[in-house]
């Protein structure tokens, strides 16, 4: 998986629910973490890596591997 550091905020107010209105960077960050440590219903994701996009082949190990990362946080994967 790619990580991308403007994704992680997406719990922004002025993107999501109100909840997190007036939050700070740092407070959603850990807001976030503590989601992904306690697990979540599922994830919605692509298989695709930095630079790949629809049409491309996707090899097996890379989405066994991509299905590693996911596998602590949660049982449901779309």
């Amino acid at each position: 998986m790619s990580y991308r550091k403007e994704h992680v905020l997406s719990l922004k107010p002025d993107t999501h629910a109100n909840y997190v209105e007036g939050e700070t960077e740092e407070t959603l960050n850990n807001l976030f973490e503590e989601i992904l440590q306690n697990g979540t219903h599922g994830f919605c994701f692509s298989l695709y890596g930095e630079g790949q996009k629809p049409g491309d082949i996707i090899s097996e190990e890379q989405v066994r591997r991509r299905m590693e990362i996911l596998k602590p946080h949660t049982k449901l994967v779309r």
